[in-house]
């Protein structure tokens, strides 16, 4: 009965230790960094949390944004520890699959949109590296090709991305002491230049269009944290300009807008426990304010419109994909409007706090 118990308790420590790991978390941002590690009871702290567990042979990490899943990375080794597979979801619909060799070298590549395999990828090595890859749709139509000039040293220098029709567009790297400080691109006739920091963050981005400059970004990172500071992008083209300025945690708190007229739409954002609560425009056509409320789980319930200080719109969320809209005329509701799955099904007219008319969109 004792060697019984004793085997019985090894079983359930190597379960727990090696299937049922703990998952660890993470601070994080949109593109699912990992920033801090933290405690379970810190995660309505933050708006982006990386979620990391271990099963088995497959790492799962997930993006939270407001608790809800955003991506989704599934890593998968062989019984050997070599990455074997990884799966890429978005909103947990798988977008992207990738198989490895034994080296590490990624082979096949599939890209799904809305849950479709709509493009298949295969990529060729030879002794200096990854030589070309050859792109196809669901139907084994070639779609492209990609060649690869790799340096002595095994450091990609561009890439020649060439189609049936002949096109051919071309993306080349440039690096300083081992580290990338920026990109030219030339896609379907224009030439795109991306300058870097000594963290890898996008400082300027400049678009032509033969000897016309189309588009200019510039970004202004803190030395220190790396965390971004402001932003202004300017499309000289149409005359608009938009500068932002951001927050210690990279909200965004003003946006200064310029339109062809010449004159600036300016927007504030108030936020709480990194969760906008507010924002509010002021423009050529007056003032404009909406205001967002959350639910004690940290999700969106509600927004509320206001323009010159008066109810305008009220939306509720029901769900993910479902919500209604109340519009209002002197602040009393006379439309109704619902939506299920992300479409709209039904109206209602008010009159007197009573539906008088309805519409069905079903």
């Amino acid at each position: 009965m004792n060697r019984n118990i004793l085997l019985l308790s090894i079983f359930v420590f190597l379960d727990a230790m090696i299937v049922h790991a703990e998952p660890e978390y993470f601070s994080s941002d949109s593109v699912g960094l990992e920033i801090e590690r933290i405690n379970k009871y810190r995660l309505d702290e933050f708006e982006f949390v990386l979620e990391v567990e271990s099963s088995g042979n497959r790492v799962t990490k997930r993006l939270l944004q407001d608790g809800d899943e955003r991506m989704r990375w599934e890593l998968v080794h062989d019984n050997e520890g070599l990455k074997k597979e990884e799966l890429e979801y978005d909103k947990k619909i798988l977008s992207i699959r990738t198989e490895y060799d034994r080296k590490g070298n990624r082979t096949l590549e599939e890209i799904y949109t809305d849950g479709q395999l709509t493009e298949k990828k295969t990529f060729n090595y030879s002794r200096r590296g990854i030589d070309f890859a050859e792109a196809f749709d669901n139907a084994g139509k070639k779609l492209y090709t990609d060649e690869y000039d790799i340096a002595p040293s095994g450091r990609l220098r561009s890439v020649r991305r060439i189609f049936p029709s002949g096109r051919i567009d071309v993306k080349h790297y440039v690096f300083a002491e081992n580290k990338m400080v920026g990109e030219w691109e030339y896609i379907e006739g224009k030439i795109i230049l991306s300058e870097y920091n000594s963290r890898g963050k996008l400082i300027r981005k400049e678009t032509w269009d033969k000897d016309t400059l189309e588009n200019i970004t510039e970004s202004i990172f803190n030395e220190e944290t790396g965390a971004i500071i402001s932003e202004r992008e300017r499309d000289l083209v149409n005359k608009t300009s938009t500068e932002r300025t951001y927050d210690n945690t990279g909200n965004v708190i003003s946006e200064k807008l310029t339109g062809s007229s010449g004159i600036p739409a300016e927007v504030s954002y108030t936020w709480e426990n990194n969760r906008r609560i507010g924002m509010r425009k002021k423009s050529e056509i007056g003032v404009e304010e909406w205001k967002y409320f959350y639910g004690p789980d940290g999700k969106l319930e509600r927004e509320e419109y206001y323009r010159r200080g008066f109810l305008e719109m009220r939306t509720v969320y029901k769900g993910e994909d479902s919500w209604y809209e109340e519009i209002l005329r002197n602040e009393e509701v006379f439309v109704k409007v619902y939506y299920e799955k992300n479409k709209k099904v039904r109206e209602e007219f008010i009159q007197d706090n009573e539906v008088i008319r309805t519409r069905d969109y079903k």
